[in-house]
């Protein structure tokens, strides 16, 4: 089970977390994390260290994207209907709430892969009162939080068909 479960400063410095929300019509749901071992990475704080790398697919319709770490170290791959992550999920449920979110500061957030500002607060507030968003801030404050708005398409058994769902993925490093 991931470390994030043991308890505050059993966390190993330089990690890398990223929590995806899932964007709804009337509200926003943290829905899960993955956090990535790169301490064989210089972590440097006034950028974010997430890029994207694209190829094009069998059919050349759809672009899979290569989400890496400072370039290097593929963190997880993402297509029109799936991402595909190289670390076990970590659910929602598996992470403690505090009662003193931290609080948001745009200035502090990276844009990749997506339009600035759009829909950031909302994303925030679902994952601010975690205890380990708050470990992360805590252990390396100056860091820049990346965060990209990303649509995937997710089957719905109800209707029989698959439906765009937008997420909003947060990246932060310590």
């Amino acid at each position: 089970m991931s470390s994030l479960l043991v308890g505050l400063g059993e966390i190993e410095k330089n990690s890398c977390l990223i929590l995806t929300v899932k964007v709804k019509k009337a509200w926003d749901s943290f829905e899960e994390a993955y956090e990535y071992d790169v301490s064989m990475s210089q972590i440097i704080d006034d950028s974010s260290p997430i890029s994207i790398e694209s190829t094009p697919g069998t059919s050349n319709m759809y672009n899979f994207n290569y989400w890496k770490f400072l370039g290097n170290d593929t963190l997880f791959w993402s297509h029109e209907t799936t991402m595909t992550w190289l670390e076990d999920r970590i659910p929602s449920e598996a992470f403690w709430t505090l009662d003193d979110p931290v609080e948001f500061d745009s200035s502090i957030f990276q844009p990749i892969n997506s339009l600035p500002s759009e829909g950031w607060n909302q994303a925030w507030e679902q994952v601010s009162d975690l205890e380990i968003v708050r470990l992360y801030r805590t252990q390396n404050p100056t860091s820049r939080i990346g965060i990209s708005r990303t649509i995937i398409w997710e089957y719905d058994p109800e209707l029989s068909f698959s439906n765009p769902t937008e997420k909003h993925l947060i990246f932060m490093v310590k």
